[in-house]
């Protein structure tokens, strides 16, 4: 058949037209096969997605099941060796439950204003909450998720669900829908008052503190059924975050939240503007300041400073690590079957106690320090006294001015005693009293094994401990560090990053220069404060930002106003706005002792949960925070401290083994250190009064601390030991007294003196000039002049001159250059 070109043309448009509608018609049933897809996988999935829920909520338990005050499995603490040495039980738990009819509506509101303002509204389910806590979740932003939590929620999370460990969006989604599922359910089958009971009795208000009932008697030393609104304001600020908002040892934060919970309880109208001025008003930290956080149950045993150390790190881990609340990580930790592998060692651990408390080791006729505290009541008037006020009414009483340091225990309890009566007589009401006599000096040691952060053992204090969780003098305690201080903040960055090396000359005064070695040696303040000032104050701070110390203030305001700071040149004298912890200080001693790596310190090394399942591994977290040279020279020459220095006392009496360290002082020795360390272990030792006055100007913290570690090193069988050497390490013949490379014949024959000394450099640092202080002459015995041409040999004799350099400072041993020649035998014609 033939075709023209048109009908060819009208062939195509027609083939076109039809594929074109055949092209259209699959095109639309695709369309509907689609749409029928769509619809029937957005139907499975609603399906499987309530299937997924329906399931999550079967698998949650149910609300006839809960036991929102059970006791759980207590959790268990063991040695190095896998004895045990600490059980942990939910008695241990400072909370004693009250019905919500004996708490004041004052306590209820306060909590309900600040923690969740439409508990009354809602029925435990906020769907705002709910979306965010997903959106959060799915977008690895769930760091604050809990603060929109309904209390309902936080009861559940607290005493049902505690903490899954979510690892997955998944899980963490389901946690959440089963959580508002749950909360749901419990509003229907409890009243708001129940809930609110429930909540209000097991809720965390910092250390070891569950409830309002038990916090009220710790922080306010009565029932929660007394408290005022300004102390109910306290209260209810803890519960954000107990260990920010702890009214005794975080009291600035807490009373900063107490001024914005108290403007919440007026908002809701809880309180009237009278009652909210009146609380702010109100000095309550007064009544709470020396009320001791260590009243806890102690029917069975003490903690030991160690195990309680341990607990601490424990919390903290959880809430960091695992997105433990506060409550859950108490709740894991106390009642929950833990099996607590800890880094101590029994038998080191058995050594430091038995050294510390052995009086025959500190300065004659140990006293105790009296601390007391009287709260009375009088006329609608709260007034507080103090040991000083028993100090001043003796002496106003019976013309006697005493100490507060007693050797007789029995004498300061009768001044005490007699006190109290005085005020009493007067028609005052006993509201709470508080009287400790405390061993001075006090006393705190921290050991470390420098190559894995592992703390062997510590010591938080001398003498017999009275309740757990009192004040842990080696891991909580901040004292000023003085001179051991300089050290890190000075020295070390100045070796590390400036250039500067152990011969570098410095000032040591106003009239005199020494090598760097000779300032560390020496603990020579000016000098540190001289090389601080050369590398940056700011160097320095960020060096020991790097050494772990988390108490150094950068800036911030204090009572008056005034910002305080530690970005200023004492940071090379160890004079600190707030002072560091001995656990701190030995931590950055032993990064040295490590060959520059710090290693973060651990109190455990991982936790197995009732499952057997491995809940923490608390694995090392090191860190390079100087060269491995720089760790070297600092050893070096705090060997030189240890065996021809001031720290003598520390030396071995019966053991080969290397010892490096430095002793840290401070103005009239309130605070005495020896920060020391061998090839195996670190340790820090702390000595001094507590509240801060003169000591005796005795060494006697080097005994303690050589007693413990021969001892230590003895038990281990480690008889002998050096420190590693270093390949980076280059060793130099200086002049001392300019700190340039030593003429050979001239610098150890300075007016019967050598000043030629083997010195060690990081390899490139060497000096390369040669010494240019001293001089030699040739001078003629007869005549003291220059020897001339003329004079005979038998009469010459040479003689090294240091001069007198324009660019260096005098010494008081300069000497003039003799400028004639020798006239006796070289007589002019």
């Amino acid at each position: 058949m033939k075709y023209s070109r048109q009908d060819v043309k009208k062939k195509k448009e027609h083939i076109v037209k039809s594929s074109s509608k055949k092209s259209y018609r699959i095109r639309k049933y695709m369309g509907y096969v689609s749409a029928v897809i769509v619809i029937a996988l957005v139907f499975a999935c609603l399906i499987s997605a309530f299937r997924i829920v329906r399931g999550w909520v079967n698998q949650a338990q149910k609300i006839d099941e809960l036991d929102l005050l059970t006791k759980g499995t207590p959790s268990v603490m063991y040695d190095i060796a896998g004895k045990e040495i600490q059980t942990l039980k939910a008695s241990d738990i400072d909370s004693e439950y009250i019905a919500i009819s004996d708490i004041p509506s004052s306590v209820q509101q306060a909590f309900v204003a600040v923690e969740d303002k439409n508990f009354y509204k809602h029925h435990g389910v906020d769907m705002s909450s709910i979306i965010r806590s997903v959106y959060e979740e799915m977008t690895g932003n769930d760091k604050n998720k809990k603060s929109s939590d309904t209390i309902t929620n936080q009861l559940i999370e607290n005493q049902i669900m505690e903490n899954q460990n979510e690892d997955t969006v998944s899980e963490k989604i389901s946690a959440t829908v089963v959580e508002q599922f749950l909360a749901a359910d419990i509003e229907k089958s409890m009243s708001k008052k129940e809930i609110l009971e429930y909540y209000l009795n097991t809720i965390n208000l910092g250390d070891g503190i569950m409830g309002v009932q038990a916090a009220s008697k710790r922080y306010f030393d009565k029932d929660v059924a007394d408290v005022t609104v300004s102390e109910a304001a306290v209260l209810a600020s803890i519960v954000a975050d107990p260990a920010k908002y702890e009214p005794v040892s975080q009291q600035e934060n807490n009373a900063e939240k107490r001024k914005d919970t108290l403007k919440k309880m007026l908002e809701e109208r809880y309180i009237s503007e009278d009652e909210y001025e009146d609380a702010l008003g109100d000095d309550v930290y007064l009544r709470i300041q020396n009320i001791s956080a260590t009243k806890i149950n102690t029917k069975d045993k003490l903690n030991s400073y160690y195990t309680d150390a341990v607990a601490e790190q424990i919390i903290t881990d959880l809430k960091e690590k695992l997105g433990y609340t506060q409550t859950q990580a108490y709740h894991a930790l106390y009642r929950g079957g833990l099996q607590i592998y800890t880094c101590q060692d029994s038998s080191m651990q058995s050594i430091c106690d038995s050294v510390i408390n052995d009086d025959q080791y500190y300065p004659a006729a140990t006293k105790s320090y009296l601390t007391y505290s009287l709260i009375v009541a009088k006329d609608g008037i709260t007034k507080e006294y103090s040991e000083i006020d028993v100090k001043n009414y003796i002496y106003n009483t019976q013309q006697e001015s005493i100490s507060l340091y007693f050797h007789n225990v029995k004498k300061a309890k009768k001044y005490v005693s007699d006190f109290k009566k005085y005020i009493l007589n007067n028609g005052g009401v006993l509201i709470s009293e508080n009287i400790q006599l405390v061993k001075q000096p006090q006393v705190s040691f921290v050991l470390l094994e420098q190559s894995t952060g592992r703390v062997k053992a510590i010591v938080g204090g001398r003498g017999q401990r009275v309740a757990n969780r009192a004040i842990n003098r080696a891991t909580e305690a901040k004292r000023q560090p003085g001179s051991a201080f300089g050290i890190l903040s000075a020295y070390l960055p100045a070796l590390d990053t400036s250039g500067m090396t152990l011969g570098t000359m410095l000032k040591g005064s106003d009239e005199n220069q020494i090598t760097m070695r000779d300032a560390i040696v020496t603990t020579n303040d000016f000098a540190a404060t001289g090389v601080l000032e050369q590398v940056s104050v700011r160097t320095g701070y960020e060096y020991l930002r790097k050494l772990g110390f988390s108490t150094i203030v950068m800036g911030r305001k204090n009572e008056d106003g005034r910002t305080e700071s530690d970005m200023t040149p004492a940071l090379a004298t160890g004079r600190l706005t707030d002072g560091v912890t001995n656990l701190e200080l030995t931590a950055a001693y032993a990064a040295i002792a490590n060959k520059g790596i710090y290693q973060k310190p651990r109190f455990y090394t991982k936790i197995v949960d009732a499952n057997g399942e491995v809940l923490l591994e608390n694995e090392a977290d090191s860190t390079r925070v100087m060269k491995e040279s720089s760790s070297w020279l600092l050893t070096d020459t705090m060997q030189e401290i240890v065996n021809e220095g001031m720290a003598g006392a520390v030396k071995f009496r019966k053991l080969n083994v290397e010892q490096a360290g430095m002793i840290g002082n401070t103005q009239k020795h309130s605070d005495r250190w020896f920060e020391g360390y061998t090839p195996y272990y670190t340790a820090g030792i702390w000595t001094g009064q507590e509240e801060g006055s003169a000591a005796s100007n005795t060494d006697y913290q080097l005994t303690l601390w050589r007693e413990i570690m021969e001892r230590i090193h003895k038990q281990k069988k480690l008889s002998k030991g050096k420190f590693s050497d270093c390949t980076d390490i280059i060793s130099s013949e200086i002049c001392t007294e300019c700190g340039k490379k030593a003429v050979e014949g001239l610098c150890s024959k300075v007016q019967n003196k050598s000043y030629n000394r083997t010195e060690f450099f990081a390899i490139g640092t060497q000096p390369a000039e040669k010494c240019d202080c001293h001089m030699k002459y040739r001078i003629c015995k007869a005549s003291g002049q220059l020897a001339g041409e003329n004079c005979p040999e038998k009469d010459i004799y040479e003689k090294v001159i240091r001069r007198n350099l324009p660019d260096k400072a005098k010494t008081g041993e300069e000497n003039e250059i003799p400028e004639e020649t020798c006239e006796i035998h070289n007589k002019q014609e």
